[in-house]
């Protein structure tokens, strides 16, 4: 009799099903991890909404979403591949940068815990990427393909006000970014980040900092002093 610590799955070969036999522990940690992890998109949802969402709802976002768990240094994208999906941040950092042909890295931005990552450019228009996408410590993402997001969308209400408002929340945060390159000095850029941000002094290096600011290391060595 097959033992109750084992669960037997069908496994095509050669046209013929042969049993695979995977513990089903196995089997309930990986739902456990996407069940946590979909908590926490759960309540940001609920952050974002003021419709809740009903348990069929949540089952069906459930089944469109896909746990990623990255080492420092991974990449979610690279420079030249096509995006093809959103990225929810459970636990971690990101940052999005581009390399100039001098190896120069600028940093676009940032993205720790309960935020929606993604290359939009490449994205829309399904064309290679001029950025990368990558992990700046042990992170775990949520990943869900773009018709996914759409399907969500149209699906289920809470998921389309929460989108909207999020959108809308980073169209800000975009101007203002823009704002700050265009308008303001390395000092004044800093003081701003230091407002708006004050954790990424903790997170992040003064390297990838000065990247995200678009100075040297060592002017932003210098600000920091004075």
């Amino acid at each position: 009799m097959q033992s109750d610590k084992y669960a037997v799955i069908g496994k095509q070969w050669s046209g013929v099903a042969k049993p695979m036999i995977i513990k089903k522990e196995k089997l309930s940690e990986s739902g456990q991890i996407l069940d946590e992890a979909a908590l926490c998109l759960f309540n940001f949802i609920s952050d974002f909404s003021e419709i809740p969402l009903s348990e069929s709802e949540k089952e069906h976002i459930n089944l469109n979403l896909k746990v990623k768990t990255l080492r420092r240094g991974d990449y979610l994208l690279q420079e030249g591949d096509i995006c093809r999906y959103h990225w929810f941040v459970v636990k971690g950092a990101i940052r999005m940068l581009s390399i100039n042909v001098s190896c120069r890295e600028y940093v676009l931005a940032f993205r720790t815990e309960n935020n929606w990552v993604t290359e939009s450019e490449s994205l829309s228009q399904q064309s290679p990427s001029r950025y990368y996408i990558e992990a700046m410590e042990r992170t775990q993402v949520l990943q869900l393909n773009a018709n996914c997001m759409e399907t969500l969308r149209n699906d289920i209400p809470a998921w389309a006000e929460m989108l909207q408002k999020h959108e809308y929340e980073q169209a800000i945060v975009t101007q203002r970014r823009i704002n700050s390159v265009i308008n303001m000095t390395a000092e004044e850029r800093y003081r701003d980040m230091l407002i708006s941000y004050p954790y990424y002094e903790q997170r992040f290096s003064q390297h990838m900092l000065a990247a995200y600011l678009g100075i040297q290391p060592e002017t932003l060595c210098r600000i920091r002093k004075n």
